[in-house]
């Protein structure tokens, strides 16, 4: 009798154990706002989510639109909005050219160099007929680096001071959705007041294009996420609310697709701060 409670105890410990890693759903502190966070977990999951591992060339030269550039290596750049390494490089005239590190491909170009600067407000504004011009020209010029077919699409103006006179700069962003999610691919086109093309650039445009991550989206829990959330919000704070403020996919180095959220933590007597948490959208899917 004793050994039947005792093989029947077991059992039931290791369904237990069973079912919660089952269903245990991983998420975590990749970034906070101030110091009403203890921690930013250092597993290697967050480790390798912004690693890189390449050795870019010190100098390289690019042949775009007709025009030749030799440019020395900057800096590279990889965060959480890029799921690809980005190595920048600043060309003989001090344009910037972005190159994706996975494929070596150039994918943008920033024309704001010290010239721009000096000259730009030398120039009469120009019509409306010659600045739609500049945008068609800049839309085809970015397209050749991306579809734009199936990218959502945000214009913003914006002005800046420059050498005493305020210029307009037009940019279009350009954002791809799978389903409702947010990708971290995008591309965007600037042009100003003055009929020029400022910056081409795009990220991460054949990142999300397989079959697998779409099948596997399919499949994801919001619920789940929801609880992951605040299971790890109240591992800060005792009484808190929250709000979602963007929540968007991005890949890792091994190509799982992740999701990461910014959250707005409301805590305490008018205390404020921001959590960024990220978790494998296989981790919450049915």
């Amino acid at each position: 009798m004793i050994k039947r409670i005792i093989s029947f105890a077991l059992s039931v410990i290791l369904i237990t154990v069973f079912c919660s890693c089952c269903n245990k759903s991983d998420l975590y502190i990749v970034d906070c706002s101030n110091d009403g966070i203890t921690n930013i977990d250092e597993s290697e999951f967050v480790k390798q989510l912004i690693s890189y591992d390449h050795a870019p060339k010190e100098e390289i030269t690019v042949d775009f639109n007709g025009v030749l550039y030799h440019a020395n290596y900057s800096y590279t750049k990889k965060n959480y909005d890029n799921a690809h390494a980005i190595d920048v490089y600043i060309s003989d005239n001090k344009e910037t050219l972005y190159i994706d590190a996975t494929n070596n491909k150039l994918i943008g170009i920033n024309y704001m160099n010290p010239e721009f600067f000096q000259n730009e407000g030398h120039f009469k504004n120009a019509s409306d007929e010659s600045i739609e011009q500049v945008k068609q020209e800049a839309f085809a010029l970015l397209s050749s680096f991306v579809d734009l077919t199936f990218y959502n699409v945000e214009n913003i103006e914006t002005k800046e001071l420059i050498n005493g006179e305020y210029i307009t700069f037009y940019k279009c962003c350009y954002e791809k959705y799978i389903d409702d999610f947010k990708t971290t691919a995008s591309a965007s086109y600037t042009y100003d007041s003055k009929g020029h093309i400022v910056e081409l650039f795009a990220k991460d445009v054949d990142v999300y294009d397989d079959v697998e991550s779409q099948k596997l989206l399919s499949q994801f829990d919001k619920e789940k996420l929801k609880t992951a959330i605040e299971g790890k919000i109240s591992n800060q704070f005792q009484q808190f609310t929250y709000t979602i403020k963007k929540q968007y996919l991005y890949a890792d180095n091994y190509g799982d697709l992740i999701i990461i959220t910014n959250v707005e933590i409301n805590y305490g007597k008018d205390l404020t701060t921001g959590l960024s948490l990220a978790g494998k959208i296989i981790d919450f899917t049915h």
